[in-house]
């Protein structure tokens, strides 16, 4: 019998980006559910809330600094 193979942070990584846009192959959302751990997921997910919302504000403030001035 086979090892069950955990996914990699790149899997997770490219799971959670799918997630944030709500695309996901029922393939790949059946592996991250029977091998992947959540607590990867919940960690890789806050830090690209994170980044997402840090780009954001910068974004406002990038425009607001040229439309002040």
């Amino acid at each position: 019998m086979t090892e069950l193979q955990r996914p990699t942070l790149w899997d997770i990584f490219t799971s959670v980006v799918a997630a944030m846009f709500g695309v996901q192959s029922q393939r790949k959302r059946e592996f991250d559910f029977n091998r992947g751990v959540f607590r990867d997921y919940a960690i890789v997910g806050l830090v690209l809330m994170v980044v997402f919302i840090a780009a954001v504000m910068a974004v406002v403030q990038l425009v607001m600094f040229f439309a002040v001035n």
